[in-house]
């Protein structure tokens, strides 16, 4: 509460994406956080390389969400979409401005926040029985856990 520029930073780590069963090609990117919203970005990050902005929104606006086009560099550059490789470290980071003396958590409801990125990508990495995958941090049973999309590659601390 009273915060102004609160970061947070989640990383999905280069331990999910080397587990991968190829690389894959994204072509569009969604950025997903709430009211207090005020700034989300997404980095690659791949050994001996300046991390390439996969998308980035400086002015958060809740109400102005959409997929942006992904090419070779980035948002909104030109070419067939960005490759991210097995091994690569994806970082996604969200600002708050949080100006009232109200907590505001994070979770699914509207009043509550997110910092989601969607990534639009072929080939999948999904199975026909499960396809989606994820890579995101939660918190489950006292652990601090990462999920990778597949349970044998979960990673958690207690």
């Amino acid at each position: 509460p009273g915060e102004t520029c609160r970061h947070y930073e989640y990383t999905c780590p280069s331990q999910c994406t080397e587990n991968w069963p190829h690389d894959i090609t994204v072509i569009a990117d969604f950025l997903h956080m709430h009211a207090i919203g005020s700034q989300m970005w997404t980095t690659v990050n791949r050994a001996a390389m300046e991390p390439i902005t996969l998308n980035r929104i400086d002015y958060w606006a809740v109400n102005f969400q959409s997929f942006t086009p992904v090419g070779s560099q980035g948002a909104n550059t030109p070419g067939d979409g960005l490759v991210i490789k097995r091994g690569d470290r994806i970082n996604t980071h969200c600002v708050y401005n949080n100006p009232t003396q109200e907590v505001v958590r994070f979770g699914s409801a509207s009043a509550e926040e997110m910092c989601i990125d969607f990534i639009l990508y072929y080939p999948a990495l999904g199975t026909a029985s499960n396809p989606y995958t994820g890579c995101a941090p939660f918190f489950f049973g006292g652990s601090n856990c990462t999920l990778c999309g597949d349970p044998s590659t979960d990673m958690c601390t207690p």
